[in-house]
């Protein structure tokens, strides 16, 4: 097997990761910053157009928002307003949709703890299977914890409503303030 062929096979992707690495990839790629690009199930790097092209992409906007006048941006703050909604909407969904994958993942993981006790008190005698399965157990309960990005919160099916309890809170301190 030559050696393009190998480094291929060990880039190979299951159709459940896809789905979970989907939404990460659309926005790279809606960003113009995606460094790889999954086809086929394979994570393959991008070539040297698309990332010319991506460089030009993002040389004209920025040349094109430095020519703006500060003044003609802000005329229409209704604009920005409702940009700026669009935006965070579109981060939260984001978050729903990662949050989701990763609860996704955290069953699998649960299920395949289940079926391992399940296969490990079925056999009672010494075999590979009963082996095979105590390894998986244990490995499961000193590897596995659940995301923690930066240590700062866990990524699960609860992350998108304590974000939304913690927007709503500092919305009501905003409008505490803004009529004390």
């Amino acid at each position: 097997m030559s050696r393009s062929n190998e480094r291929l096979l060990n880039n190979a992707l299951n159709a459940d990761f896809q789905h979970m690495l989907r939404p990460y990839y659309f926005t790279q790629k809606l960003l113009c910053a995606s460094k790889y690009s999954i086809k086929d199930s394979f994570v393959l790097p991008n070539s040297r157009a698309y990332c010319a092209v991506s460089v030009l992409a993002l040389g004209f906007i920025t040349y094109f928002y430095v020519i703006s006048s500060p003044s003609e941006i802000y005329l229409e703050m209704s604009i920005m307003y409702i940009l700026t909604v669009a935006w965070i909407f579109e981060n939260f969904v984001m978050i729903i949709m990662f949050s989701l994958g990763c609860e996704r993942f955290y069953s699998c993981l649960d299920d395949i703890r289940n079926k391992c006790t399940i296969a490990y008190d079925l056999s009672p005698e010494r075999n590979i299977s009963r082996k095979t399965a105590k390894n998986i157990l244990r490995l499961c309960d000193v590897r596995f914890s659940k995301m923690r990005p930066c240590g700062l919160f866990v990524v699960d099916a609860a992350l998108p409503l304590r974000l939304l309890g913690l927007v709503a809170t500092y919305c009501i301190v905003l409008l505490q303030f803004a009529f004390l």
